[in-house]
């Protein structure tokens, strides 16, 4: 089982959300949605599947990092999120991290962190 950890918000989210919780092969440990963000969707598919919902957080926070050790995850997978993923948390998920984004990516992005190796 692939366990994940899902940084998401909107539309691009909701949709990603479906298909990988149709797999049996694959879970979200937990969701955590951009700062500021209302996204009354992701929250409902978190109380409907059981998943811990974070919001308002620095993720690279010694905080943030503490409380998503616990979910022992494989790999984030980043969904139209805001935030950029410094190397200690993408260090926590043996697979490291994938940025699924709809548009262009910025020059620096920090995919380029990647134990995956993906950079485009």
């Amino acid at each position: 089982m692939l366990k994940i950890g899902y940084f998401a918000d909107g539309i691009w989210s909701h949709n990603a959300f479906k298909i990988i919780a149709s797999d049996p092969n694959m879970q979200i440990c937990f969701i955590c949605v951009r700062r500021g963000s209302d996204d009354k969707i992701l929250a409902k598919f978190a109380a409907d599947y059981g998943i811990e919902l974070f919001r308002d957080c620095d993720i690279n926070s010694p905080q943030f990092l503490a409380m998503i050790t616990k979910f022992n995850c494989d790999i984030f997978v980043s969904m139209s999120f805001d935030q950029i993923f410094k190397p200690q948390i993408i260090d926590l998920a043996p697979l490291g991290a994938i940025n699924c984004h709809a548009g262009a990516l910025p020059f620096l992005s920090w995919t380029k962190y990647s134990k995956l190796g993906i950079n485009k």
